[in-house]
């Protein structure tokens, strides 16, 4: 193999210490971390002051979560490839970009509402995705619609009123909605 070639050990992209790749490595901890507070769940969370149902109980939330991170980063540690080719970030790209825009759509949840948040965030998923024009309005539509009656109609989870619709008090009854 030549020096410096995609397939090399010697390649800077693909190696970490001793000669493990950054992604597996990388996964390997999250593995590891996810783990250890999945051990430690039942000493940092206590049992919920409300009835609702199993969504409701402080421990279930990130329990789903960090078993998700657990399962999903042992396996990518097994998976990934042994070498990265340089220059190929676009799907790291991306990752980020929805990540990024996940979390922006749960921190305006409070701020415009838990249905228009959700129609951002599926927007720029569509928009990642290749949707344009009406292929776009729709899908993002018919995804935010989905999702509010899961959310509403099928596990009567509500949020409370958005603070758009709490400033502006015409639009306050349908903010209970969004």
């Amino acid at each position: 193999m030549a020096h410096g070639s995609p397939d090399s050990d010697d390649d800077i992209l693909s190696l970490v210490a001793g000669g493990a790749p950054r992604g597996r490595l990388l996964f390997a901890v999250i593995t590891v971390v996810s783990g250890i507070l999945l051990l430690l769940i039942r000493q940092q969370t206590e049992v919920g002051s409300q009835s609702g149902g199993w969504w409701n109980e402080p421990l279930n939330g990130p329990a789903f979560a960090l078993s998700l991170i657990f399962v999903s980063s042992a396996i990518a540690a097994v998976v990934t490839p042994k070498t990265v080719r340089p220059g190929n970030h676009r799907g790291e790209a991306i990752s980020l970009l929805l990540a990024t825009a996940f979390l922006a759509a749960i921190w305006l949840i409070h701020i415009i509402g838990y249905g228009l948040a959700v129609l951002l965030f599926v927007a720029v998923c569509g928009v990642v995705a290749g949707f344009r024009g009406k292929r776009l309005v729709y899908t993002a539509f018919g995804m935010t619609l989905l999702m509010l009656l899961v959310f509403r109609i099928g596990l009567g989870l509500w949020f409370p009123t958005a603070m758009i619709f709490k400033a502006a008090p015409l639009l306050e009854p349908l903010g209970q909605y969004l």
